[in-house]
């Protein structure tokens, strides 16, 4: 497996956990609004959208880079 090849698949297992981390970190948000912990909770809900754009960014980075030659 060469350079560009093992960075794409590294783009892509990287974007898969951020994306599945962040539906861990929307669990846990909810887990803080059943303890009426709000503040919390909105923190949470801004960490777990910037895992979910981050985690897209590098899934279609490496996507649009297996495009090209």
């Amino acid at each position: 497996m060469n350079k560009p090849k093992a960075r794409l698949l590294l783009y892509e297992i990287l974007g898969i956990a951020m994306v599945c981390s962040s539906v861990l970190f929307f669990w846990y948000s909810v887990g803080f609004m059943t303890e009426k912990d709000y503040i919390a909770a909105i923190l949470q809900i801004f960490i777990g959208f910037s895992l979910v754009r981050g985690g897209l960014e590098m899934t279609k980075i490496a996507l649009v880079s297996k495009d090209r030659p």
